[in-house]
């Protein structure tokens, strides 16, 4: 599987959340039909800035896409729909359900 799709998505959401931080600008000012839903709230944004940045280095690592509770490759699908993802749905409903 080749990554080179996911990395220009992350990086191009990576640079529309730092304009929107850089400019601070509202909802209305910058966000086209087409995009992604754009996190507005600055703590969201920086956090989501961050797990994008994680996300390209596991990319440059060759780690991206392995879940890293299990270690099994996380689905194209899965990915495409949450590019910042880092474990698989499996694992991921055993954290929810582990939390009670």
């Amino acid at each position: 599987m080749t990554f080179e799709p996911f990395r220009k998505l992350l990086l191009e959401r990576q640079a529309l959340l730092e304009r929107i931080d850089a400019e601070s600008l509202t909802p209305q000012q910058d966000v086209s039909a087409e995009q992604t839903p754009v996190v507005f709230s600055t703590a969201r944004r920086r956090h989501e800035i961050r797990a994008i940045r994680a996300a390209l280095v596991r990319i440059d690592n060759r780690r991206y896409g392995c879940c890293e509770d299990c270690g099994c490759t996380i689905p194209e699908t899965r990915l495409s729909r949450y590019p910042t993802v880092t474990v698989c749905a499996d694992c991921a409903e055993s954290r929810e359900s582990s939390k009670g």
